[in-house]
């Protein structure tokens, strides 16, 4: 699996990709997941599920809509 910490979801692309730019200038390893209707775009993802949810949990201090996407 692979584990993605989720930013948000987007129907129309220019949107996705605004967001993603902005996390891009913050150092992350952001990118956009498709899948469904939606662009999601995610702040980084992981291999293993233990680094994922420490990584959530620190995203979540200041960004509390974040989410965790099982691939």
């Amino acid at each position: 699996h692979t584990y993605y910490i989720i930013a948000g979801a987007f129907a129309k692309q220019k949107n996705a990709n605004k967001l993603l730019r902005k996390l891009k200038t913050r150092n992350y390893d952001a990118s956009i997941v498709e899948g469904g209707n939606l662009m999601r775009v995610s702040y980084n993802s992981f291999s293993k599920k233990e680094e994922a949810i420490m990584a959530l949990a620190e995203i979540r201090k200041d960004h509390k809509s974040a989410w965790l996407l099982t691939k």
